[in-house]
């Protein structure tokens, strides 16, 4: 796991993050994560990305982590 975290922090360095949204619910023993960033690279390529994460603690331990990502249109509304 602190491989693929390396690596993915290797392909974001030049990369520049906004986030249009970002709220933190909790439910129990759940938290939701659900944001909207917009990634502009340093080549001058824009994402936009909705992404709900969902973490779910047992003892006050992470036990499961779900993700849901959709790429949205770079200049589209929510």
């Amino acid at each position: 796991m602190a491989r693929i975290g390396k690596s993915l922090a290797q392909d974001l360095k030049d990369v520049h993050t906004d986030f249009e949204q970002f709220r933190v619910l909790t439910a129990g023993e759940s938290v939701i994560v659900d944001s909207i960033a917009r990634y502009a690279g340093a080549d001058g390529s824009l994402s936009r990305v909705a992404s709900c994460d969902i973490y779910d603690f047992v003892e006050g331990r992470v036990a499961k982590i779900r993700s849901y990502n959709v790429e949205l249109a770079p200049d589209g509304p929510a």
